[in-house]
C-alpha cells in the first residue's frame, strides 16, 4: 500500500484520533486510528459538545473534535520512508476557554519549531468551532516524525484533536509495541496494530517457543492475549518466546516476537477466582449502611442482590428502584486476609457512565482510623472518564494528606489487571504488569505526611458507589443499572 500527496490537495495517508481508544471512521478512508501507542504524556478527554466544522479547511468529522489530548505531550509516527517529506494537518477545537490568549502553544516536529504562538480560539474564530493548521516536515533517517505540543500561555495547556499525515508510506504488516508482562503461570501480551498494513487486518495468531501451531484456534481480534490463562498454564520461573503474526487476506504476515520469563512461585495469602455461583462469604464480608453515610454518595449498601457470580466473574450491580433510590454493593476481604505488606491485584472491567464511582482499595478497617491509618486506592474511576486514578491517603498536620491522585488514561471498559505492591518504604501501582506510579515513605514524610503503611492492618475492599462528592453528579434519570465486574482477586504476602 502506498498513498501519495498531490500538489493541489491534501490527501491523507494516515490519521490519528487524539484522545480516542477505539476506531473512529472517517467519511472516506483511511479510517481515524485510535491514539494508543502513539502518544507520550498529557491527558485524554472526550466531550459531547456540538462543534461547528463547516468553515474549517479540510475539516474532519465532528466526532474527531469531541475528543482531545491536552497538557504537555507528544506524538510519534514511525515506519515512514527515511528522510522523506510529509505534510501534517492538525485539527483543533476550543471546548474549554472562552477568550483569546487563554490557550496558546508552540508546536515542534523533529525538534524544529513549525507552529509558534498558536491560539485555537483566535484561529477558529471562537469556541466550539473547528480549525486546522498545516505544516511540512522531513522524517528522520529512521523514518520517524515526533510532534511535540507545549503551552506558552500562563496556566494554559496545549491540546490537539486529530492528526493527519500526507505522503508516501511503505506498507508494514508487523504488529507494533509488543510487550509481555509476567505472572507465575501466565503472561500478558499486548501490542498495537501495524500502522500501515497492506490490507484489512483479519486478526492475529499467537505462537509459543517456535511452534508451528498457534495457541489460538482462530485469529483473535483483540490486541492482548494471555498465554497460560487462555491456554494451558505456563511453568513458573521459565523463559518463553512468543510471536504475534498479523493475518491479512487469510495469510500470516511478518511476526513481532518477545522473550519473557515467568515469575517464581509465590505463596498466596488470598485468592478468589469466583468459581461458584454465589459470593463466597467465608472470604468476603458484605458491608451494610444507608445512603449518604460516606462522601454524600447516593447508594445504600447491604442488599445481597447487588452481587452475582457466574463464569468465574463477580458482578457488582448498582440499581435504582421504583422510588428513585439506589442500592449497590461493597465488600471487603475477611480480617484474616488483611494486608500489612504484600501485593494485591484484581482483574476489573469498569463502567464508563456519568455518576459511577467504582473502586478497588484498602483502608485501616481493623483499627487506626481515617486518615491516620492510611488508605491505598489501587483503582478509582469516575463518571465517563477513560482514566484510572491511584492514590495514598494519610494524616498530615492534624488533618488529611494525599499523594495524588495519579491519573492513567486507559479504556476502563476492557479487562485490565490492577495491582499495588506495599513494601517497606514504598507503595507502587501497576496496570497489566506495568508500573504507573510509585510513592516512597521519604517523599510523603518530606511533605509533612505520616506514613502508616506496613504498620496498620489494611482491609482490601471493592465497591461501586453512585454519585458523591468526587463524581459530583448523579446518573441520568433514564439509567437504572450500572455494573462493575471482577475476576481473579489475589493477595500475596
Amino acid at each position: 500500500m502506498r498513498r501519495h500527496v498531490h500538489s493541489d490537495a491534501f490527501v491523507a495517508a494516515f490519521r490519528i484520533a487524539c484522545g480516542q481508544t477505539t476506531q473512529v471512521l472517517a467519511l472516506q478512508p483511511p479510517a481515524w486510528t485510535p491514539e494508543t501507542g502513539y502518544f507520550t504524556g498529557g491527558t485524554a478527554h472526550t466531550d459531547t459538545t456540538l462543534i461547528t466544522t463547516g468553515t474549517a479547511p479540510g475539516a474532519a468529522p465532528q466526532a474527531i473534535y469531541q475528543s482531545q489530548r491536552w497538557g504537555q505531550f507528544s506524538y510519534t509516527i514511525a515506519g515512514l520512508a527515511a528522510s522523506a517529506t510529509y505534510k501534517i494537518r492538525l485539527h483543533f477545537a476550543e471546548l474549554y476557554y472562552s477568550a483569546a490568549g487563554q490557550r496558546v502553544m508552540n508546536i515542534t516536529a523533529n525538534n524544529q519549531l513549525v507552529i509558534q504562538g498558536f491560539d485555537i480560539f483566535v484561529a477558529a474564530g471562537g469556541a466550539n468551532r473547528a480549525c486546522t493548521k498545516d505544516f511540512t516536515i522531513n522524517s528522520t533517517p529512521a523514518g520517524q516524525i515526533v510532534i511535540e505540543f507545549n503551552a506558552t500561555s500562563p496556566g494554559g495547556d496545549a491540546k490537539v484533536c486529530g492528526i493527519e499525515l500526507a505522503g508516501t508510506i511503505p506498507a508494514s504488516d508487523t504488529p507494533r509495541n509488543l510487550t509481555a508482562s509476567a505472572a507465575q503461570t501466565y503472561v500478558t501480551l499486548s501490542w498495537s496494530p501495524p500502522t500501515f498494513p497492506s490490507g484489512a487486518i483479519q486478526g492475529y495468531n499467537i505462537y509459543q517457543n517456535g511452534s508451528q501451531t498457534p495457541l489460538n484456534n482462530t485469529p483473535i481480534q483483540a490486541t492482548t492475549y494471555k498465554p497460560g490463562q487462555e491456554s494451558p498454564a505456563l511453568a513458573p520461573s521459565t523463559q518463553y518466546t512468543f510471536s504475534v503474526k498479523t493475518v491479512i487476506g487469510g495469510t500470516e504476515k511478518a511476526a513481532a516476537s518477545v522473550v519473557v520469563t515467568t515469575n517464581a512461585l509465590v505463596q498466596l495469602l488470598f485468592e478468589d477466582t469466583f468459581a461458584g455461583t454465589s459470593l463466597d462469604q467465608s472470604k468476603w464480608v458484605i458491608e451494610s449502611f444507608p445512603a449518604g453515610t460516606t462522601n454524600n454518595e447516593l447508594q445504600s449498601y447491604g442488599n445481597p442482590a447487588a452481587f452475582s457470580v457466574a463464569n468465574n466473574t463477580l458482578t457488582i450491580s448498582a440499581r435504582r428502584d421504583g422510588n428513585g433510590n439506589w442500592y449497590s454493593g461493597r465488600i471487603h476481604a475477611a480480617e484474616q486476609y488483611a494486608l500489612y505488606y504484600g501485593r494485591l491485584e484484581a482483574e476489573l472491567k469498569l463502567p464508563s457512565i456519568k455518576g459511577a464511582w467504582p473502586a478497588f482499595w484498602t483502608w485501616a478497617l481493623y483499627g487506626g482510623g481515617w486518615p491516620g491509618g492510611g488508605e491505598i486506592d489501587v483503582v478509582e474511576s469516575i463518571n465517563a472518564e477513560s482514566i484510572i486514578y491511584s492514590n495514598l491517603h494519610y494524616s498530615q498536620g492534624g488533618g488529611h494528606g494525599q499523594s495524588g491522585p495519579h491519573a492513567t488514561p486507559i479504556d476502563i471498559t476492557q479487562w485490565h489487571t490492577y495491582a499495588a505492591e506495599v513494601r517497606p518504604g514504598y507503595v507502587e501501582f501497576f496496570i497489566d504488569g506495568v508500573s504507573t506510579v510509585k510513592w516512597t515513605q521519604s517523599q510523603i514524610q518530606a511533605s509533612g505526611g505520616n506514613w502508616p503503611f506496613g504498620t496498620v492492618k489494611q482491609g482490601v475492599t471493592l465497591n461501586l458507589a453512585i454519585g458523591g462528592v468526587w463524581p459530583g453528579v448523579a446518573p441520568d434519570p433514564s439509567v437504572t443499572l450500572i455494573q462493575m465486574q471482577v475476576r481473579n482477586v489475589r493477595i500475596y504476602p
